[in-house]
């Protein structure tokens, strides 16, 4: 990521809005999930549910999992109460 640190990276959408995540910045927010995760022992090949909208924080958390060597669960926040109920007992995440 240091050759684009600078650089957008991801493009979120807030509303009509555009808002340009550069590489620095995605790292940052990879950093803080990595040492979250690790804070609550998650190790290798244990399941992290991530539960959020599109976003740059979705996939900085779906990068520090995958770094951890975690199995990554995707769920989103328009998803029913129901489906993520049943993902949830079905997955047994050691994190959401």
């Amino acid at each position: 990521l240091s050759a684009m640190a600078d650089r957008a990276v991801i493009i979120e959408v807030h509303g009509n809005k555009l808002v340009e995540v550069n590489g620095k910045a995605l790292e940052d927010l990879v950093a803080r999930a990595r040492g979250f995760l690790a804070s609550q022992g998650v190790a290798p090949g244990d399941r992290v549910a991530l539960i959020a909208h599109n976003s740059a924080r979705w996939a900085a958390a779906d990068l520090a999992a995958l770094g951890a060597g975690a199995i990554v669960v995707p769920m989103y926040d328009r998803q029913a109460a129901n489906e993520l109920a049943g993902m949830l007992a079905n997955c047994e995440p050691k994190v959401v």
